[in-house]
């Protein structure tokens, strides 16, 4: 299941996205409105949760973005926390030589 929220036609963790990791990454994106006094905001939490390979997890980490500044995409764990979480993935593919 979670290996379709960055496989999937349309699916909001595409960015997350390694090449030769097709169908071998789990993962969730996440986007939470702040309460301010009650009322949400204009301000969100952004965030996306992965781990590869999924058959056999070597690499899991989660991204968390508070309060983002960019104005140029929306405001979402799929357009900020994903690409973030997918070059630290990749780092850590190369470093660790995780295989799929």
């Amino acid at each position: 299941m979670m290996t379709g929220v960055v496989e999937d036609h349309g699916a909001s963790g595409f960015l997350a996205k390694i090449p030769g990791f097709k169908g071998l990454i789990g993962g969730k994106t996440g986007t939470a409105s702040i309460a301010v006094n009650g009322a949400y905001g204009a301000d969100v939490i952004a965030s996306f949760v992965g781990f590869l390979p999924v058959d056999n997890p070597q690499f899991t980490a989660f991204v968390i973005i508070r309060k983002p500044h960019e104005n140029r995409m929306p405001h979402e764990g799929a357009y900020l926390a994903a690409p973030v979480w997918k070059s630290v993935a990749q780092l850590a593919v190369d470093t660790w030589k995780i295989v799929p």
